[in-house]
């Protein structure tokens, strides 16, 4: 799988073990979703495919630094939010 779409789908920070075990997802979406905690994603830090993630509308953009953060855990991110 390249590409995993799970925009507007309530997720929650604990709902994150969904994408455990895809490690070849080079595009993930999550925006709108209820994820408080950039550090539930975590899992991310094996993802060595991973080149863009779309996070926006989710309660933990709102503080200042998430895409450092992000970009912290997953080397090979080279996009954050469009």
């Amino acid at each position: 799988m390249k590409e995993l779409d799970l925009s507007d789908n309530f997720l929650k920070d604990s709902d994150m073990k969904i994408i455990e075990n895809q490690p070849s997802i080079k595009y993930l979406y999550l925006s709108g979703n209820k994820i408080k905690s950039v550090e539930s994603l975590g899992i991310l830090k094996n993802y060595e495919k991973l080149k863009e993630i779309d996070v926006s509308g989710c309660p933990f953009t709102e503080k200042e630094g998430y895409q450092f953060k992000l970009f912290g855990i997953c080397k090979s991110l080279m996009i954050v939010d469009g």
